[in-house]
């Protein structure tokens, strides 16, 4: 036995003395060295413990990952095959000779140098650039807005089914439209977050709310608009773990960096949407008369001419009138996501936009002209100086169970990118009937019971025939998502739970029971598909989704149903 077996072996002795690797008369030295030294069999204790947690990480973590596609090669056999055939050249000769060429001939390596350069800047922009921009972005949205003059704004703030119009910048901020309890309940959940309440469309507002994270991930988009350049936005985006405030998103303006939209994302609460209105004009002041010497003083008149002359228009506006225009804008189809609004004003309605593209505005004027009593009044965000700043985005992190999930949905998919587009698919569908659910939930809103009571027997087949439409089309897209995930979701193990469809028989009650519904898919379809942020994932996710669907569908063909009996 060699001189230094004479002493303590070394770990490497000592592991290959575990795994039976050593010869014979060694074998029977370490054993016999083993018997009489604690410290030595203290070491093999060690390294025993070690390979058996190794052991027990490879069995618990096995299943988690897909089996490789085929089994490993030996990769020496291979590369001796390669060393043996005729005319071939050895891996370490290949080496040696690479070593030396660059040794001799450097500037022959020069494009490969910088090409592993441009890649390290390039993952080092993609995953830290969206923080530096969104803070770069806010600060000079904050400097814009300072240097400007504070001038009245009307905002609308819309959560559920809630919905307040605010003037901010005005004497009196608490300026508004909506029912006190709700407005306090509103302000407080902005105040508990830390989220400025009196100017909640600005960049100073979100800006503050910001800085204050601990540990937050921004998403820094550009988005476009191919028809008109006027419209183009950045939108800003902010997730974080904590606080009452989970994720935050905010629209500027290119040309200005003037705030237009943002959605705050409260955790249990319905999304809040923050958008700018059209400033109201001002009222038109009455005529004065002329003064001369030789004629008297002539009063104003009693009932001044409006700024502008509307279509004939009734004293007050019908529920009839109303419906009208939603029937218009359905022809349209410009009530399926279009940020179109339809306001009752005294004996005119005003149906409003905002960043619509310039072709659409024609099209909306079009085919509301012959309509009484009816204005189309659309606006633009103004603008300066873009700052110099591509639209980046960066990957939400994926929960662990999620990921494993969604590995084994790519077995069954066959591979990432199979996943990929079938995710897309069913997310896309999902947005059609989330848009078919939010038309009619604004039927509901504007046309309660009360109101549809007053229409005439064929204004009440009209609406009906409305809510047919989007019920057929809502439960169109709620089997086809059945159809394309069930089996998938079957696969991987998942299983529907009970279901209980008990649908109010008034439609507008069922409108919301069924928006609901849909909402809570959205949310699960989120998580398992885009691994969208959740603290905390059950095990039985595929189960709950598959149980969701097949809820959505029972609910739309019973919502179906009852619409096609109303008519």
């Amino acid at each position: 036995m060699p001189d230094v077996m004479a002493r303590h072996p070394d770990d490497g002795q000592l592991l290959r003395f575990s795994d039976g690797e050593l010869n014979v008369p060694e074998m029977n030295q370490v054993r016999a060295h083993l018997a009489a030294c604690w410290q030595c069999r203290t070491e093999l204790d060690q390294i025993h413990g070690v390979i058996s947690d190794c052991v027990r990480y490879q069995k618990t973590t096995e299943d988690c990952f897909p089996s490789p596609p085929a089994p490993w090669c030996d990769i020496y056999r291979k590369f001796a095959e390669m060393d043996a055939a005729p005319g071939s050249v050895s891996f370490l000769h290949r080496v040696r000779g690479a070593i030396r060429s660059f040794a001799v001939t450097p500037r022959r390596w020069a494009p490969v140098t910088a090409s592993l350069l441009i890649v390290s800047l390039l993952f080092y922009e993609l995953r830290y650039a969206p923080s530096v921009q969104a803070a770069e972005l806010l600060q000079k949205a904050v400097a814009a807005s300072e240097v400007k003059p504070a001038q009245p704004r009307r905002i609308e703030i819309r959560s559920g089914s809630k919905r307040l119009t605010r003037t901010v910048h005005a004497a009196r901020l608490a300026q508004l439209s909506g029912p006190e309890p709700v407005y306090a309940v509103m302000e407080a959940q902005f105040r508990t977050a830390g989220y400025d309440w009196d100017d909640p469309l600005s960049a100073h507002a979100y800006a503050s709310w910001r800085d204050r994270l601990s540990e937050k991930r921004d998403q820094v988009t550009l988005i476009r608009d191919a028809q008109s350049p006027v419209h183009d936005c950045y939108q800003i985006r902010t997730t974080t773990p904590a606080g009452e405030l989970s994720s935050a998103s905010l629209k500027l303006t290119v040309q200005d960096l003037r705030p237009v939209e943002s959605t705050l994302l409260f955790r249990g609460s319905d999304p809040v949407e923050i958008r700018e209105l059209p400033v109201e004009p001002p009222a038109a002041a009455p005529p004065v008369a002329s003064l001369t010497s030789k004629s008297p003083v002539t009063a104003p008149s009693s009932s001044p001419a409006p700024e502008r002359v509307l279509p004939r228009a009734p004293e007050s506006v019908s529920p009839a009138e109303e419906l009208k225009v939603f029937a218009a804008l359905r022809r349209l189809n410009a009530d399926l996501g279009e940020p179109i609004e339809v306001k009752s004003s005294g004996s005119h309605i005003l149906v409003s936009g905002v960043g619509i593209p310039p072709g659409r505005r024609q099209q909306l004027s079009s085919g509301l002209a012959s309509l009484e009593g009816v204005e189309v009044q659309f606006s633009d965000p103004s603008g300066a100086v873009p700052p110099n700043i591509a639209g980046s985005s960066t990957v939400a992190t994926v929960n662990p169970e999620v990921a494993r999930i969604q590995s084994r949905i790519e077995v069954e998919l066959g591979g990432r990118a199979s996943f990929e587009h079938f995710a897309d698919q069913v997310l896309d569908r999902n947005e059609a009937l989330l848009s078919r659910a939010h038309a009619l939930r604004r039927l509901a809103e504007r046309f309660p019971p009360r109101v549809e009571a007053r229409l005439s027997a064929g204004d009440r087949a009209v609406l009906a025939g409305i809510r047919r439409e989007h019920a057929q089309a809502l439960w169109e897209r709620s089997v086809e998502m059945e159809k394309n995930l069930a089996p998938v979701l079957a696969a991987i193990g998942a299983k529907p739970g009970p279901l209980s469809t008990t649908l109010s028989p008034v439609w507008q009650q069922a409108t919301e029971e069924l928006f609901q519904q849909a909402r809570a898919g959205e949310t699960l379809l989120a998580v398992i598909l885009g691994g969208a942020a959740s603290n905390s994932v059950a095990p039985d996710l595929p189960s709950q989704v598959l149980t969701s669907l097949t809820l959505l569908r029972a609910e739309a063909e019973a919502y179906r149903n009852l619409t096609a009996a109303a008519r």
